[in-house]
């Protein structure tokens, strides 16, 4: 997985026209419809909750003699992220914490317990 989404010309047998760059591995692609002002564009969603949405590319005015990097489409770009994943988190975070703290507490008494021991 490379972080990419290719655009191929299909009324000429497959021609590539060029790529955009992810922020993270592509897990879906949609097609949503352009309606009145709207333009038609791709939502791609990723890993990592980032979620695209590329206009797609005029192909009668695309100038890929240089590089297949298609760096001027408008392209909206979004996080998303999980309220259960953060408490997760923050929970796995308090448990480590805790059993630091015991250990911590286990290894100063057993240091008393050998001071008592030897003294």
């Amino acid at each position: 997985m490379d972080c990419t989404v290719f655009f191929l010309n299909i009324k000429s047998g497959y021609e590539p026209v060029g790529f955009v760059k992810t922020p993270a591995p592509v897990t879906g692609l949609q097609w949503s419809p352009g309606t009145g002002k709207r333009p038609l564009c791709l939502l791609v969603c990723c890993e990592e909750g980032f979620m695209m949405e590329i206009e797609a590319p005029p192909m009668e005015s695309l100038d890929v003699s240089k590089s297949f990097v298609l760096d001027g489409l408008n392209v909206t770009t979004r996080k998303f992220s999980s309220v259960k994943d953060k408490l997760r988190a923050e929970e796995a975070a308090e448990r480590r914490r805790v059993e630091r703290e015991r250990r911590r507490k286990e290894r100063e008494e057993a240091k008393e317990r050998r001071r008592r021991e030897l003294g």
